[in-house]
């Protein structure tokens, strides 16, 4: 099994409109500037896009989908020009000796977050860490530091890669943070579908 690396290298650049760029004395964001559980969450989140991303169809699009599998179009011209020229290019190499090397892609890094999903990124994990705190101190008042230990320990013992991990699957949180889909935009970019 391939170990995930993350590339903590770079930076994003926030836009002005961003309210975490307001007071700071460049709009750049680096890997240092998060904190342990932004970290956390961040690095979560890429390695599941790294890992295949899962994407859920409609059912008109599973309908079309299996429609384009079952009963796929005829290639156009241009298509099986390309096709051919593919497969002359592939028998040229394989008669010179020199075979085809698989394209490798990198995992995206954190300088590929689009500034949206930065700034989403850290807006929730600022009101996650607040709620757990709203929580540990309902539970102080009313039971007492020892269970108050325990409510904190559930909500924060994972860190940034427990909130991500359970944001999509555990029921409670999906009243106050709605499942995300992480994207990548045409420009490469890695981008959130569902954040406020």
């Amino acid at each position: 099994m391939e170990v995930f690396t993350l590339d903590t290298s770079g930076y994003v650049t926030l836009r002005r409109e961003d309210a975490s760029w307001k007071g700071r004395p460049r709009p750049d964001i680096y890997w240092e500037d998060l904190s342990p559980f932004e970290q956390g969450y961040i690095e979560a989140l890429l390695q599941d896009l790294a890992s295949g991303p899962l994407i859920r169809l409609s059912a008109e699009d599973s309908a079309v989908f299996a429609g384009a599998l079952l009963n796929p179009a005829k290639p156009n011209e241009a298509l099986e020009k390309a096709s051919k020229r593919y497969r002359e290019a592939v028998a040229a190499q394989k008669a010179s000796g020199i075979f085809p090397t698989p394209i490798l892609v990198a995992a995206p890094g954190f300088s590929d977050l689009s500034p949206e999903a930065l700034g989403a990124i850290r807006k929730d994990c600022a009101a996650y860490l607040a709620k757990a705190a709203e929580s540990e101190a309902e539970v102080r008042a009313y039971s007492g530091a020892s269970n108050a230990a325990k409510v904190r320990q559930a909500w924060l013992g994972g860190g940034g890669k427990q909130f991500w991990e359970q944001r999509n699957t555990t029921d409670s949180l999906k009243a106050f943070w709605p499942p995300l889909t992480v994207v990548l935009s045409d420009e490469g970019k890695v981008c959130l579908r569902g954040a406020a």
